[in-house]
């Protein structure tokens, strides 16, 4: 797969898609070929017929999977964004600060995370379509601000204060108050850079690891059926 959120990124409308296993296909492959030589033993063709049946419940599992797959990227996702949240959930202050809608509707960054099953072992993780429908007070999608991180507000010099508690900007106390909101109040010159959180590369990442270690097994199946037709055939 290519780097996660890297050269793939926003392939087929999505943060990333993970592509289906070279190893998926070889072992679908070695089905179609254990059913063929199987189908050539002289008298009983059972093994041919077996490994046909096999390659056809294996496809089965494998959507099966695929889909099974979206929704633990989905959910693997959702666990890193709660585990890296620095402000506090939208209902806190009455939403004054990023995650709100147009036309005052809430909806959190978690809320737009969706993934689907694309084919045969394939995901796509990420709708942007869907991510893009979060956004800031300023109406635009903020999700690759917080995906990446950016320095583009280093710099500057704001004003306003920090909630809870009306209080005005101070370093020392950074993250205490997570909640700026502009206006009357102190100047703060912004020093820090907004930090990467990566929650759609790595939920990404795990769900890939997911999807290996099921999809080994149908390499595995593949290479047992097509070991045992071949011994067949050389003791003929």
């Amino acid at each position: 797969m290519a780097e996660l959120g890297g050269e793939n990124e926003h392939e087929g409308g999505f943060f990333t898609t993970l592509p289906t296993p070279i190893g998926l296909i070889a072992g679908l492959e070695l089905l179609g070929e254990a059913a063929a030589l199987g189908k050539e033993l002289p008298g009983d063709q059972a093994q041919g017929v077996a490994a046909e049946a096999l390659a056809a419940l294996v496809e089965r599992q494998v959507i099966e999977t695929t889909v099974q797959v979206a929704k633990l990227s989905e959910q693997a996702v959702r666990e890193h964004i709660a585990k890296t949240r620095v402000r506090p959930d939208h209902e806190v202050f009455g939403g004054m600060f990023q995650g709100f809608a147009p036309g005052g509707g809430r909806k959190r960054l978690e809320d737009a995370i969706k993934s689907d099953a694309l084919g045969l072992g394939a995901v796509g993780i990420g709708s942007i379509e869907e991510l893009d429908t979060v956004v800031g007070l300023d109406g635009r999608p903020f999700w690759r601000t917080q995906e990446f991180g950016s320095t583009h507000n280093v710099g500057r010099v704001v004003f306003g204060l920090f909630q809870p508690g009306n209080s005005l900007p101070n370093q020392q106390q950074f993250r205490q108050h997570p909640v700026f909101i502009a206006g009357a109040g102190g100047p703060m010159h912004i020093q820090r850079p907004i930090p990467a959180r990566h929650f759609l590369r790595d939920g990404a990442a795990v769900a890939e690891g997911f999807r290996e270690r099921l999809f080994a097994d149908t390499q595995n199946a593949a290479l047992g059926e097509i070991r045992a037709i071949r011994a067949t055939l050389i003791s003929l």
